[in-house]
């Protein structure tokens, strides 16, 4: 896991850890057994203050419905290094962004931290990333929900509506 890369990569890289869950007491205990170089900032309202001064983003979920969090920082010119998950493979991000493995990913930080690859190698193109802005814009994005929602309850197929969610065979979209 990412803790492993940092492990590895200590003192040579820092990590800084932006966000809350319900695993943080055991990522906490298992950032102090291992004496490692992370910071965790918790829940920030804008989170994006606090990472101004990272030089890379990385991300090393296991699942990303939307991959919001890459978005932002691509959004912000940040050079990103990515899981290879399904919320991360439409994004516009070079091929050699993504990771598969914890041994990949360290692979690619190491390389940052001995010189041998460039910040500018992971940075997004500038028409990929406004492209990436125009479509996930809030207005592009309401629509598109709004349109799922239309298509959903004007269908003729088997619809459950509860107090809550409309359900439509797999799909289920909040009201």
């Amino acid at each position: 896991d990412l803790l492993d890369v940092v492990e590895w990569l200590a003192p040579r890289v820092r990590l800084t850890y932006i966000g809350d869950g319900p695993m943080r007491q055991d990522l906490e205990a298992r950032i102090k057994a291992r004496s490692l170089p992370i910071r965790l900032l918790g829940f920030r309202p804008r989170p994006w203050d606090a990472a101004i001064q990272a030089h890379v983003f990385v991300s090393a979920s296991s699942s990303e419905s939307d991959g919001l969090s890459a978005v932002e920082a691509i959004a912000r010119a940040m050079p990103v290094l990515l899981k290879d998950i399904p919320g991360h493979r439409g994004l516009p991000v070079k091929s050699m962004s993504l990771f598969s493995t914890t041994s990949d990913l360290a692979r690619l930080v190491e390389g940052l931290v001995n010189g041998n690859t460039k910040i500018a190698d992971f940075e997004i193109e500038e028409r990929s990333r406004r492209q990436l802005i125009e479509e996930r814009s809030p207005t592009r994005v309401a629509i598109r929900w709004r349109n799922i929602y239309e298509k959903l309850m004007n269908s003729r197929a088997r619809c459950a509506v509860d107090a809550n969610l409309v359900v439509e065979d797999s799909i289920a979209i909040p009201k």
